[in-house]
């Protein structure tokens, strides 16, 4: 087959899809500016480790932000938060304190 077929150009087209859902697959915030880890094992996951202290751009508020709602750890760190609303985590119901 020749590398500018349309079936070879179909096939890349779908592996840089595949490769995108990938990467949008292990993103776990939305932007996906954060990294996660799953903690526990596949048969017995106990949540996600959310740790998005280490941003380019670093949050300024939380507005648009969405975690994970399986997160039992959230790391905020080093970045320019000035304001914290009562219930900003509500919905995550199995962080730890």
């Amino acid at each position: 087959l020749a590398f500018n077929s349309p079936r070879m150009i179909m096939i890349g087209g779908l592996a840089v899809f595949a490769w995108i859902l990938v990467g949008l697959c292990d993103a776990c915030v939305s932007p996906p500016s954060c990294q996660c880890a799953t903690l526990g094992s596949a048969k017995r996951p106990r949540g996600r480790k959310v740790d998005c202290s280490k941003q380019l751009n670093p949050f300024k508020t939380l507005r648009g932000i969405t975690f994970p709602l399986d997160a039992v750890t959230l790391d905020l760190s080093f970045n320019r938060l000035v304001q914290l609303k009562q219930g900003s985590f509500i919905q995550l119901s199995k962080l730890k304190k």
